[in-house]
């Protein structure tokens, strides 16, 4: 794979905007050739990212980069578009050898640009509701960004340390460049959406294979229900892992209340009951990124006590602490 170069503009520090360079630098880290910060110019990725490996330096301008490299952007503006300085600096940077990774709602006509919302958008598969052998875990959420594809990612690799046949299947912009495959499941017009999904599954169903799908929104988001509905319909999971933010009140950049914990896993539960879907929680996992020890660790007792499931940040503690013996011994047994 080709080294990636991540364009944050001056955003690094922002953990919500610049969600895509956490997740590539926390899960692909030997990638990272660098990242485009001009306001955090100097420093290394791991004194300003939390949790991570990465010591790839953080530079103000493209001199010392590759010859070939992909140049992902890193961040999510609210409305999914760039500035006019900002579509300059990407401009700039368009020249033979450099594969520009385009993530934005935004779709950008530059040399070089792989607009991955736009990757399957005329596919038009319809799904047939086949029946499915694997075993698989879906991640939801109490609201939008709240760590559903870090859990994934971790979960991931908790359980590929443990046994061979573990997969997981990207959802979203950031997965897909982790990963290297997947879908942008919200650039797909809305009757497609299964078909894609169950396309994806089919591809590594196996009655011995684990396979944890990468979530998207939540049903109780005013805007992103729908995804996580057909997520939630056409995987028919076995299991789910709920994500919620410890401390949030309300979604991100909206005036709408968020549920406690105990609503979401009651209603996800009543969701798979309609859809006639087996499901049960089997773990909860936090972002606590905006709390102290003390805080996360009164909440993490809090819930661990009300719901019974293993609770914890897998960003703080690994993937270990959400992955107990009695969920493992859930997943089904190699032969």
């Amino acid at each position: 794979m080709r080294p990636l170069v991540i364009y944050t503009d001056t955003s690094l520090a922002d953990a919500d905007m610049a969600k895509t360079a956490y997740g590539i630098a926390r899960f692909a880290p030997e990638r990272v050739h660098s990242i485009w910060d001009t306001k955090h110019a100097g420093s290394r990725v791991d004194e300003i990212v939390p949790a991570v490996t990465c010591g790839a330096p953080v530079v103000a301008d493209l001199d010392d980069a590759p010859e070939e490299y992909d140049l992902v952007i890193g961040f999510a503006p609210i409305g999914g578009g760039l500035t006019d300085e900002q579509y300059q600096d990407l401009a700039s940077a368009a020249r033979p050898g450099v594969r520009i990774l385009n993530g934005l709602h935004q779709e950008l006509d530059l040399p070089g640009v792989v607009n991955l919302r736009h990757l399957h958008t005329g596919e038009r598969p319809i799904a047939q509701g086949r029946p499915l052998s694997s075993y698989r875990i879906l991640t939801v959420g109490t609201s939008h960004a709240v760590g559903k594809m870090t859990a994934t990612c971790q979960l991931y690799d908790g359980l590929a340390r443990r046994r061979d046949r573990v997969r997981w299947l990207a959802t979203g912009q950031t997965g897909l460049v982790i990963a290297g495959q997947g879908r942008v499941l919200d650039s797909i017009p809305v009757d497609f959406v299964p078909g894609h999904i169950e396309q994806m599954l089919l591809e590594v169903d196996d009655p011995e294979t684990v396979v944890i799908v990468e979530g998207q929104g939540s049903v109780f988001h005013p805007s992103y229900s729908g995804l996580t509905t057909s997520l939630f319909h056409t995987v028919a999971p076995q299991a789910f892992v709920l994500c919620a933010r410890v401390g949030q009140e309300k979604h991100l950049g909206f005036d709408w209340p968020v549920p406690s914990v105990p609503q979401a896993l009651e209603a996800y539960e009543h969701l798979g009951a309609a859809f006639g879907v087996d499901s049960r929680c089997i773990a909860v996992s936090l972002d606590s990124t905006r709390v102290g020890d003390d805080e996360y660790l009164a909440e993490k007792e809090r819930l661990a006590s009300i719901t019974g499931l293993p609770v914890a940040d897998p960003v703080r503690e690994g993937a270990d602490a959400l992955l107990t013996e009695e969920v493992l011994a859930l997943l089904p047994k190699l032969s």
